[in-house]
């Protein structure tokens, strides 16, 4: 996620009507203390998107990490400044961050994955750094 930096290994990230359930891996508990002073809306599903520049590169800057060809975002916490028109809920909270999957992600929704033309079969090696991040 943004605020807690790259990470060395997975989190997963279970979601269930637009809110974290739980999140699991070996730094699990780095995204969970960072929302937990915020209280439940900071859980919240704030919005996801889908990296298609290919040009972007791993900076361990959020606004072009997140638009990496192949990636997957998603953001939570407050997302009551994007505007636009969406079914989705507004959640006013008093943080927002977002976390970015490079390595080769898998969307599922209602348990089915959704992802199956290989859009998504970019390798992790394959992710260009910025030339300061390297």
């Amino acid at each position: 996620m943004s605020w807690i930096g790259l990470l060395k290994s997975p989190l997963r990230i279970n979601i269930e009507g637009n809110s974290i359930q739980n999140i699991k891996g070996e730094a699990a508990d780095r995204p969970r203390t960072a929302l937990e002073p915020f209280g439940a809306p900071a859980f919240a599903v704030a919005k996801a998107g889908i990296g298609m520049n290919p040009r972007a590169a791993l900076c361990e800057n959020i606004l072009e990490d997140e638009k990496i060809l192949g990636t997957v975002h998603v953001g939570f916490g407050d997302n009551s400044n994007m505007g636009g028109f969406s079914q989705a809920k507004v959640v006013k909270a008093l943080v927002h961050g977002d976390g970015v999957v490079v390595s080769a992600p898998s969307i599922f929704a209602d348990g089915r994955r959704i992802d199956r033309r290989g859009f998504f079969e970019k390798q992790e090696n394959e992710v260009s750094l910025c030339p300061q991040a390297s």
